[in-house]
């Protein structure tokens, strides 16, 4: 089970810059690895623990060159944790860790882009 953070257009608006193009995905490459350490260390810190198997398996890969990143879990009962059963309510730590760095994201993304501006 994994969630991604995807920020629509990005992909598309980073290949297609021209003058600071490489310094801007950089910069954003960056941005983006920091921000899936504040995702993966706040999935960790939110997720409900019986045993520690769950919280111990996230894990994250970042693709600067892409500008993809994705906090993922192997645990096959992940799924019921964070989107419920019939029996179970819902628990989403992967989705709860996503919204509470948009923000964040936000701020580094511009910050980034703003390096190369000037």
């Amino acid at each position: 089970m994994s969630k991604e953070m995807e920020i629509i257009g990005i992909k598309e608006w980073a290949s297609s810059m021209t003058l600071f193009d490489l310094k801007a995905k950089k910069n954003l490459g960056q941005s983006l690895e920091e921000t899936i350490v504040m995702v993966h260390v706040d999935a960790v810190q939110n997720v409900p623990v019986r045993s520690a198997r769950l919280k111990n398996s996230l894990t994250y890969v970042v693709d600067k060159l892409k500008l993809e990143a994705e906090e993922y879990t192997n645990v096959e009962y992940a799924p019921f944790v964070e989107l419920g059963t019939v029996k179970q309510a819902a628990q989403p730590f992967l989705q709860t860790a996503v919204n509470n760095n948009i923000g964040y994201w936000n701020g580094k993304m511009t910050a980034a882009i703003a390096k190369v501006a000037v």
